[in-house]
């Protein structure tokens, strides 16, 4: 049996490994994380290996029961230390790359409520949902992430403001959002960040910004500095 579980996560590492490099290869994205977040996880990591064995042990003495070992609690926290390093940004890489080849359909599309035009500035709304990881329990506020994308076909760089007015799934209006100092170079295609709120170093785990409510569509108006 433990050989059984020794290669079970030996597959994992594996086929973990491999989608890394295929994201790495075809979608030019680094393979490993640059988040400060990693060496957070690794501190609460041994922190949670001392915990769980004094735990287990009080409590295995309450219960009279024998404890886990000490090699087992390593293993338990090691493997969560690799969910959260090297198997979740995975997962955002697979998302990422989802979003990546749904802009050229919503940018060629006729759908008002995910794209809008003005001159040769377009903004497309590619996604708004919760975390695919991470889902919130319950519907709090600042739960969805919303994926806006400007594409500049003109031939000089778009640099200005723009405003983008959110409605949700009942058609109400819920929110204005201001995005400032937006640079697009020409004929190219980036996502909108609001850099207050979203500060992530890896691309695949940038989000525009969050809202209370889902975006169903949305209206702009693009202003020149």
């Amino acid at each position: 049996m433990g050989f059984y579980y020794k290669l079970c996560a030996f597959s994992v590492v594996i086929l973990v490994t491999a989608g890394h490099f295929y994201y790495y290869t075809f979608y030019d994205m680094t393979l490993f994380s640059a988040s400060e977040n990693n060496k957070s996880i690794l501190i609460f990591s041994v922190i949670c290996i001392l915990g769980i064995y004094l735990s287990d042990i009080i409590i295995s003495k309450v219960k009279k029961e024998s404890p886990l070992s000490l090699k087992g609690t390593i293993i338990v926290c090691l493997f969560i230390a690799f969910f959260l390093i090297w198997l979740t940004p995975l997962v955002q890489k697979f998302y990422y790359a989802k979003r990546l080849n749904q802009l050229e359909e919503t940018f060629s599309g006729t759908n008002p409520n995910k794209i809008t035009k003005d001159g040769d500035i377009m903004i497309g709304l590619i996604d708004s949902s919760y975390d695919p990881i991470i889902r919130p329990l319950y519907r709090s506020p600042s739960a969805y992430n919303n994926y806006f994308y400007i594409k500049n076909d003109s031939d000089s760089t778009y640099q200005g403001k723009i405003y983008l007015t959110l409605f949700n799934k009942d058609d109400r209006e819920f929110k204005v959002k201001l995005l400032e100092d937006v640079k697009v170079s020409a004929h190219t295609t980036q996502q909108l960040i609001d850099t207050e709120e979203n500060n992530m170093p890896d691309e695949w785990n940038r989000r525009s910004f969050k809202s209370n409510q889902q975006v169903e569509k949305f209206t702009s108006f693009i202003s020149d500095n």
